[in-house]
């Protein structure tokens, strides 16, 4: 307890250099725990999808389509529990181009992604309906629809104005899962294709399939693309993980860039803690030679050093806590704006947070260590030569 005090009288005689240092890891932790949350949402769709769920997809490219007439002989391999298809329709509402997930269904693919969920009631009316639409609760809060609403979007992919009904608002089981998510029916789709757009009708984007357990995800993929070999329409199977891993990959750049970014941001901290540490050391180097004279041994002198730079990195750290806490408390639109549409899941994970701690504790022994080196070389006679 005495060494605690001790170290804490010590930063205050130079307060406002102790405070720019706490600022400055503070900082340095912010930007660090921000940069990983920006990467972790990033990878959000990875984490949240299920290992055991196989897409299926055109083997040339995702935009290309696949013959409807391929559910029903997926559903024979052995293996598999049930198979959904949708088509990716992309559309603007009031004019403003929709940045969520909207995909034409059937009931199975509805059945499969149960882990979002809505009430039987409003699953019975949108199964009943031709033109109903079940929307994520984000997309609800966000333009304030609700069922029995009427909405309108107009098609880019599939051109004109498409009136739906919305038919019910689905949750999410578990947190962390994006629900900026629409789903309609399919036949609405195909048939407006086949009487007014021209399109080849009973073409689906892709396929989801749900696996039956235990069953080997790696031999149903490969009897899959085995069966549709050498047909005009090959296909690709593999998990949603890594599918959805496909998509994320595009932007490695990015987020490699973005991993360069937070090791330079902690490289930063440990050298504002350093050179703190230092001026510390060698401002009281004549002081630690009265201290070791006086009796002090290079264990407390040691422990004195490393808990000076502790309290530093303890300061920076609350300093971190106190500036985190409207991503805690506030809803993410309120501190991020129109970048959540880029970010639906924006949450600092307790495993960030550890992985600062860890940071914070590994610079203040770093920092520490060029004054302990030059504390075990120090000889008394030398500090007390610069007493005057």
């Amino acid at each position: 307890m005495e060494l605690a005090s001790l170290a804490f009288r010590t930063l205050r005689r130079h307060p406002l250099r102790s405070l720019l240092t706490a600022l400055g890891i503070a900082v340095a932790l912010t930007a660090f725990v921000l940069i990983r949350t920006i990467i972790g949402a990033w990878y959000s769709g990875v984490e949240a999808s299920v290992k055991d769920r196989l897409i299926v997809r055109n083997a040339v490219s995702l935009v290309f389509y696949l013959p409807q007439s391929y559910q029903a002989q997926i559903e024979q391999i052995p293996g598999v529990e049930l198979v959904g298809h949708g088509n990716w329709f992309g559309g603007k509402f009031r004019d403003e181009e929709m940045r969520f997930q909207q995909f034409a269904v059937d009931e199975h693919y509805v059945d499969i992604y149960s882990e979002y969920q809505t009430s039987p009631q409003e699953r019975e009316s949108w199964d009943k309906n031709r033109k109903g639409l079940l929307v994520g609760q984000s997309i609800a809060d966000t333009y304030g629809v609700k069922p029995g609403d009427n909405l309108r979007l107009t098609g880019t992919i599939f051109p004109g104005d498409w009136d739906f009904e919305v038919s019910g608002v689905f949750k999410a089981q578990e947190s962390g899962k994006d629900t900026r998510i629409m789903y309609f029916h399919y036949d609405y789709l195909n048939e407006r294709n086949k009487a007014e757009l021209g399109r080849q009708p009973d073409q689906v984007g892709f396929y989801v399939v749900r696996l039956k357990a235990g069953a080997n995800v790696a031999e149903i993929a490969k009897a899959i693309d085995e069966k549709f070999a050498n047909s005009f329409a090959e296909t690709l199977t593999e998990t949603e993980t890594a599918f959805i891993q496909g998509f994320v990959s595009m932007s490695s750049g990015i987020i490699a860039a973005l991993n360069a970014v937070s090791v330079v941001v902690v490289l930063i901290m440990l050298l504002v803690l350093s050179n703190t540490t230092l001026m510390s050391f060698r401002e009281r180097y004549r002081e630690f030679s009265v201290l070791n004279a006086l009796g002090f041994s290079q264990r407390h002198l040691s422990l004195l050093v490393v808990g000076e730079a502790a309290v530093l990195s303890s300061a920076g750290f609350v300093l971190l806590l106190i500036a985190l806490t409207p991503v805690f408390l506030l809803p993410a639109k309120s501190y991020l704006g129109e970048l959540v549409n880029f970010f639906p899941v924006f949450r600092v994970s307790m495993s960030t947070l550890a992985f600062a701690v860890a940071l914070a504790i590994g610079a203040a022994l770093i920092a520490a260590f060029p004054p302990l080196l030059a504390l075990r070389r120090m000889k008394v006679t030398d500090g007390l030569r610069l007493i005057h």
